[in-house]
């Protein structure tokens, strides 16, 4: 059978049905949710650390380029703190606009946002790939200025081991979720013109997604400690300290939430493809259509909301050609 292929205004109503189990779902609306939250808060954490002059550990590389002063700090947080922000509000409109489209069942809108989608995927991918160089240099940065001070006064002691794993950990848990949900984007995209869902999801980026998400909880709880153990009688003195850990307490939250209606959406994909059927839609056709022959000829009772039955009966008449014609001559 030829499925058109990115025609405008071709799609089976049977196929795009698949993309609305997907984006129809609390699972998309929350996620969509959780990624403008944990945008709003990354542009929080980033004013804090501004005013407040925290330097963030895996910005290290980038303050040794520019310096290492308040202004230059604060341009450095400002600059990737805002990319993050705004990526992740990006694709949080793009996954309501997607959401809006398929309810709506608008297909121009859908494909739109589909796009939309895709490209702030793109961008975010570049977005992690330099921020994993930054924090891997950072951290060796980190270790030979404190390895230099350490000469100077020998109880300073400072391990680039937890710099390390949290870059190895985020990095594989941000380039999974973006992979999956990239290509699972790509599968429901093809579905918008009548084709059928072929990737699965894999058992290993759900084991990721989901030890990721469990190392993220533990961060959070961390943070909390950290907040309930903090000495509120200097907060007047140093403000920015407790609106830093607030502040990471919330990122870490929305993450959480974002990773676990992540994989929601996941089971709603996987649920598609396997309903997926192989079949072609002109097949439901004559499907049904043998189906009524049989109700009919076959004289079976045909059920009216499951109350009432009547038999159809059908006497096929038969053509009989007389021996004489009209006139009553004999032929």
């Amino acid at each position: 059978m030829y499925i058109p292929h990115r025609e405008k205004g071709k799609c089976f109503d049977k196929y795009y049905g698949k993309l609305d189990y997907v984006f129809s779902g609390e699972g998309a609306f929350v996620f969509g949710c959780s990624l403008a939250g944990m945008g709003i808060f990354i542009f929080l954490k980033t004013l804090v650390s501004m005013f407040g002059f925290i330097r963030l550990e895996e910005l290290y590389s980038a303050y040794s380029l520019i310096g290492y002063g308040s202004i230059s700090t604060g341009l450095v947080n400002l600059f990737f703190g805002g990319m993050e922000t705004v990526l992740l509000c990006f694709m949080a409109l793009g996954i309501f606009g997607e959401i809006n489209g398929v309810k709506r069942g608008d297909r121009e809108k859908t494909d739109k946002y589909a796009k939309w989608i895709k490209k702030s995927l793109v961008f975010l991918w570049f977005l992690i790939l330099v921020m994993l160089a930054m924090s891997a240099s950072s951290a060796f940065i980190l270790y030979d200025a404190y390895r230099v001070i350490e000469k100077f006064y020998g109880s300073v002691e400072y391990s680039i081991r937890e710099l390390c794993i949290n870059t190895v950990i985020y990095g594989l848990i941000a380039f999974t979720v973006q992979d999956v949900f990239m290509k699972m984007m790509m599968n429901l995209d093809d579905t918008v013109y009548g084709e059928h869902l072929k990737r699965k999801v894999m058992r290993w980026e759900i084991a990721v997604i989901f030890v990721g998400g469990l190392f993220i909880a533990g961060e959070m709880v961390l943070s909390i400690v950290d907040l309930i153990e903090l000495d509120y009688g200097s907060v007047r003195e140093t403000p920015e300290k407790f609106a830093f850990i607030l502040v990471n307490v919330l990122i870490y939250a929305s993450a959480v939430v974002m990773l676990i209606f992540f994989v929601k959406m996941l089971i709603d994909y996987a649920l598609t493809v396997h309903m997926s059927a192989e079949r072609e839609p002109e097949e439901e056709f004559y499907e049904y259509e043998g189906e009524f022959e049989s109700r009919v000829f076959d004289n079976k009772p045909v059920e009216f909301g499951g109350t009432e039955g009547y038999k159809l009966m059908f006497e096929i008449p038969h053509t009989e050609y007389p021996k004489e014609s009209a006139g009553g001559a004999d032929e």
